[in-house]
């Protein structure tokens, strides 16, 4: 059964919140997650992407490789915001479900 955006989403915002110690609630899909404006120092990012990685293949069943050239690109990233990450996701878990 597909894991939806929200379900997705509402993922990392937890892990943010057991990560950084702020309330959940302080986290939205408009959160940056890189540069300026995100919550997390470099060791709290590469903590997140690997509960990321797990998440999507435990749950998901998809491999994310959070490595590319453009990762950390404050324009190009999918990193940019917690949403733009859950809708990257939901966007590989879509093309495997159509492969």
């Amino acid at each position: 059964m597909p894991v939806s955006v929200e379900a997705i989403n509402s993922f990392i915002q937890d892990e943010l919140s057991s990560i950084t110690g702020a309330d959940r609630s302080s986290f939205t899909a408009e959160t940056p997650l890189i540069g300026s404006g995100s919550p997390l120092k470099s060791r709290e990012l590469v903590e997140l992407l690997v509960a990321v990685e797990e998440f999507a293949e435990d749950k998901i069943g998809i491999q994310f490789d959070w490595t590319s050239d453009s990762a950390m690109s404050e324009t190009r990233s999918v990193f940019r915001t917690i949403g733009t990450l859950a809708d990257h996701l939901a966007g590989l878990q879509e093309a495997l479900q159509h492969s």
